[in-house]
């Protein structure tokens, strides 16, 4: 059940046309609202997040006062005395009791152990909240929570976000938004965007995950582009963002094999660091020595590259790339997998890099003294440079547009963005993941 969460009566009417609960922050209320879908009534105290500093006993006797008007539901801290709980259960048979837990430092690593420390006759469900010092705490909460139906589960914290999205692949009874992208320490997902991009309340067990791994993936547009695809192919498919780092990847590919995974993209810095941790790599991804896509099939993960398929599709929207003369600037994995790509269609490619990799690179100052047909940037930053070929790609996705796409423009230059080259390979990985 999809809740939002409700600090004001304003916030009832704009929360009906996505939510199917509504979760009253009775600590934060003057007054309780009417309302026409399913209510939590929660009345936190302050080191479980709470907003009143009053007394635990004033705290409890103002919560059953409010329990006089039978909410579907009551959210209590499991630590709560336990004479207290039993009371509130007896006095108020209809509604049901969450027992919860918040723990904003931390995810304990004996998860098992808190769950059990927690469970009570007289809760018909439980929600754990935790903080997530790294996206590795948010996938060990995912894999404990997706055998226990009667679980919500929350990672809190930037790098547990995702949770947000993940919680009815558990079949977890509550999962929570707010009408506004969440601050810090929560960063709660805004509830329309749980809707209609991500279309939670369509998830299930079944659901198919994909996700992108890198450091950092704020700026990637995929989780756009591939929701939206899944959606209008009608697939049982979520696809998220996972800041993972480099330390992290062993870690992350071994709770893979505990949770749906399907697919993955890769960004930087891990297209070369993830080949150790797959079982196969795709001819080309091999020779190209880097991966920007991943498949999950029958417990093998395989590793293949879209880099250079995009690039190339999109520059040849406009042009041949046989016998052009082409400029990289960078030598990562992008960069590589797009000079495979260009060399194999016929164009002549140079390699342009700050540190001299070997003798097929170039250091940028050797740059001027050649001419080119196009120049492609696979590098962060944009380099000065004093004229330019007739066309210009940059691979860096940005919201604005970069300050060597602007001066390509000025030059009278053709420019193209990085997001021609994604959705090209992005609709690549897509085709690999249709299995």
């Amino acid at each position: 059940m999809l809740i939002s969460i409700i600090t004001s009566p304003e916030q009832i009417a704009p929360s009906l046309p996505f939510a199917q609960g509504l979760e009253f922050r009775l600590d934060l209320l003057q007054e309780v609202p009417k309302s026409p879908l399913p209510v939590i009534f929660t009345f936190r105290k302050k080191e479980q997040g709470g907003s009143l500093a009053i007394s635990e006993e004033k705290r409890l006797l103002r919560l059953e006062k409010f329990l006089e008007l039978q909410p579907d539901y009551c959210d209590l801290e499991a630590d709560t005395d336990p004479h207290w709980i039993q009371r509130l259960h007896r006095k108020f048979p209809a509604t049901k009791f969450i027992g919860s837990v918040h723990n904003f430092t931390e995810t304990p690593q004996d998860l098992d152990a808190l769950f059990q420390s927690m469970q009570r006759p007289e809760f018909s469900f439980y929600k754990i909240a935790l903080t997530a010092r790294s996206t590795l705490d948010m996938l060990r909460l995912f894999a404990f929570a997706k055998d226990k139906k009667n679980l919500a589960w929350i990672s809190m914290g930037k790098d547990g976000r995702p949770s947000r999205m993940l919680a009815p692949l558990t079949e977890a009874p509550f999962y929570y938004a707010t009408l506004e992208e969440g601050l810090p320490p929560f960063f709660q997902v805004k509830l329309q965007t749980l809707v209609e991009l991500y279309r939670t309340p369509l998830l299930n067990p079944q659901t198919k995950l994909f996700a992108l791994i890198g450091d950092p993936v704020d700026a990637s547009i995929g989780i756009y582009y591939h929701n939206q695809l899944f959606a209008a192919k009608k697939e049982n498919a979520l696809y998220i963002n996972l800041r993972t780092s480099p330390e992290e990847i062993p870690a992350l590919f071994r709770l893979c094999k505990q949770l749906p995974f399907f697919g993955m993209s890769v960004t930087m810095p891990h297209k070369t660091a993830v080949i150790p941790f797959l079982d196969k790599l795709d001819p080309d991804a091999e020779k190209i020595g880097a991966v920007n896509t991943i498949c999950f099939l029958q417990g093998k993960a395989i590793g293949y590259n879209t880099d250079g398929l995009g690039a190339a599709n999109a520059l040849e929207r406009h042009f041949s790339l046989q016998e052009k003369r082409v400029a990289i600037f960078g030598a990562g994995g992008a960069a590589k997998a797009i000079a495979f790509e260009l060399l194999r269609r016929g164009a002549q490619v140079t390699i342009f890099n700050r540190t001299l990799i070997d003798n097929a690179c170039k250091h940028f100052d050797e740059f001027s003294n050649q001419t080119f047909d196009l120049l492609i940037n696979a590098i962060p930053h944009s380099i000065d440079l004093p004229a330019l070929p007739p066309f210009v790609m940059d691979i860096a996705v940005t919201s604005e547009e970069t300050a060597l796409l602007k001066k390509a423009k000025e030059q009278g230059c053709y420019a193209i963005d990085a997001k021609a080259m994604f959705y090209e390979q992005a609709n690549q990985q897509q085709k690999l993941w249709s299995f």
